[in-house]
Formats: structure tokens, C-alpha cells, sequence
């Protein structure tokens, strides 16, 4: 009786699966507009007679989700988004319409972000 291990040949092991950079992005794009509604809806749904604590939690809610997380969570999305362009092997449809759309939700929720910190600047007294 042999002991002997047996052996695999070398050409059937299966490459490792390239992760997928215009995925990544396209992903990217639909978590950011969902957190970019959440966070709008959280905001838009406090009462205007709740607590002046309340209020001023709800507005902080909404500056750094619109300027912090999104923003980071779209900027990443348009560099996989033109990374994926460029790679051999990779999603280049998805890479673009993952940069197009990471590129427009980033515009507007900037946007959307300085209004609302010219909005609550003029609220002050």
C-alpha cells in the first residue's frame, strides 16, 4: 500500500476570480443614492415643533451624510468607474455608467448638501 498523496495536475487549478472594478462602481452608485434618500427622508421627516435638540441632531445627520459619506462613497465609485476603463478582463460598460452616475449623484447631492447648510445658516436668528 502506497501512501503517496495524489497529485493535482498543475493546469486544472482555476485562476482566482478577478474582483470587478465597473461591478464595484455601478454597486457603489445604487448604495449611495440609497443612503443619499435615507438620509434625505430622516431629515425631511422631523417635525418643525420636535426639540431644538431634535432638529439640530437631524440637520448634522443630514451635513454629514451628504458631504461625508456619500461624498466619499461616490468619489470612490467614479475612481473604480474609470479604473475598470482601463483594465483588461473588466466591466467596461458598467465602469462607465458606474462613473456617469457616481459623477451625477456626486454634483447633485453636493449641491443638495450646500443648500441645505445655506438653508439652516438663514434659519438662525
Amino acid at each position: 500500500m502506497s501512501s503517496a498523496v495524489p497529485s493535482v495536475p498543475s493546469g486544472s487549478a482555476a485562476p482566482p476570480k478577478r474582483r470587478k472594478f465597473g461591478t464595484y462602481s455601478f454597486v457603489l452608485a445604487i448604495l449611495a443614492f440609497a443612503v443619499f434618500t435615507a438620509v434625505f427622508g430622516v431629515y425631511t421627516q422631523v417635525p418643525s415643533r420636535s426639540t431644538e435638540m431634535t432638529q439640530w441632531l437631524a440637520q448634522w445627520f443630514a451635513i454629514v451624510g451628504f458631504l461625508a459619506i456619500v461624498t466619499l462613497m461616490e468619489l470612490t465609485g467614479i475612481v473604480l468607474g474609470i479604473a475598470a476603463l482601463f483594465r483588461s478582463g473588466d466591466r467596461k460598460i458598467l465602469g462607465a455608467l458606474g462613473a456617469v452616475l457616481n459623477l451625477f449623484l456626486l454634483i447633485s447631492g453636493v449641491s443638495l448638501g450646500l443648500i441645505l447648510i445655506a438653508h439652516l445658516g438663514g434659519a438662525r436668528p
